[in-house]
């Protein structure tokens, strides 16, 4: 072989090198998001997730350019432009393990749906998987066809009736799939907030009363702040918990029951969503009214 020969081969085996190098980094369209690492840790940078191993590994690339690859193993979730993704675990199909795959959020609720992929032959390509789970529930079940759904709507009768009759009557595409969630989510939202409603309704409601105090015409003195403080610290713990807090009104001094009211419900502005407030009007009758005149009367309780 003459050395210009071999001078034109390098050339070309150079050129193709070059050539893959900058249409694997076009390919990897990195756009902004983070990771959560399995310690917790939020990175926040750039990810690629456009290749044929989505299941299995993406790129990230850190705020100084340094360019890694996160796998299941390293993450539980991470975020690009506005979808998110997590890692589920599933009985590998191949061996007697479980396979740890990214899995795209399609539906986030009381059932959630997700889309992976999995490779069920070593020598055949990754196909398109789908799945679903329950937030009460540890296992994820297969998604694939409808009439498995049927079998995982079955406390919707309505929904699990007409997937177990007329499912030849759906389309079994991505988008059916969607409809079908959020409409049981939306079906389960209002079977839960009836059953709380009525939870509500029958339990008996434990007052408790507390005697705050002004400073002036628009501050409480601190220590009916720290009293405040201490019983909402039971709304910062349990986020689903809300209050219910009554004023009591004697007409003794209305001046004074109004700007309690409003310095009371100024302190607990943060928490205004979750509380719920009342006034209840008591005849002056000596039975029950503040120990000292810049004081108010308050009830509260927790639902």
């Amino acid at each position: 072989m003459n050395t210009r020969s071999m001078l034109s081969k390098l050339v070309l085996i150079l050129g193709f090198s070059i050539f893959s190098i900058f249409t694997s980094q076009a390919q990897k369209q990195f756009q902004d998001g983070f990771v959560i690492t399995t310690s917790k840790d939020t990175l926040v940078g750039k990810v690629s997730n456009v290749h044929k191993h989505t299941h299995d590994y993406i790129d990230f690339k850190y705020p100084d350019g340094k360019d890694t690859i996160f796998t299941p193993n390293h993450i539980i979730s991470y975020e690009i432009g506005n979808q998110r993704f997590i890692v589920v675990p599933l009985p590998h199909p191949t061996k007697n393990d479980t396979a740890y795959l990214f899995a795209h959020v399609l539906v986030d609720g009381y059932a959630s749906l997700f889309k992976t992929k999995i490779k069920i032959d070593p020598l055949s390509a990754a196909m398109d998987a789908y799945l679903c789970k329950k937030y009460n529930e540890q296992d994820y079940y297969p998604a694939g066809h409808l009439d498995h759904l049927a079998l995982f709507f079955k406390d919707y009768p309505v929904l699990n009736n007409e997937l177990t009759n007329h499912c030849h009557l759906y389309s079994n595409n991505i988008e059916t799939k969607i409809q079908l969630f959020n409409h049981y989510n939306a079906w389960k939202r209002y079977e839960l907030d009836s059953l709380n409603i009525k939870a509500t309704s029958n339990q008996k409601i434990n007052k408790a009363m507390l005697e705050v105090f002004m400073k002036d015409s628009t501050n409480l003195i601190p220590d009916s702040k720290f009293q405040l403080d201490k019983i909402t610290g039971k709304l910062s713990a349990m986020p689903n918990l809300k209050m219910t807090i009554e004023f009591v009104n004697t007409g003794a001094n209305p001046l004074i029951e109004r700007n309690a009211m409003k310095a009371v419900l100024l302190h607990l502005n943060e928490y205004d969503a979750r509380i719920d407030e009342q006034t209840i009007s008591i005849a002056d009758n000596g039975s029950l009214k503040p120990s000292r005149p810049n004081g108010q009367i308050v009830f509260y309780y927790f639902k």
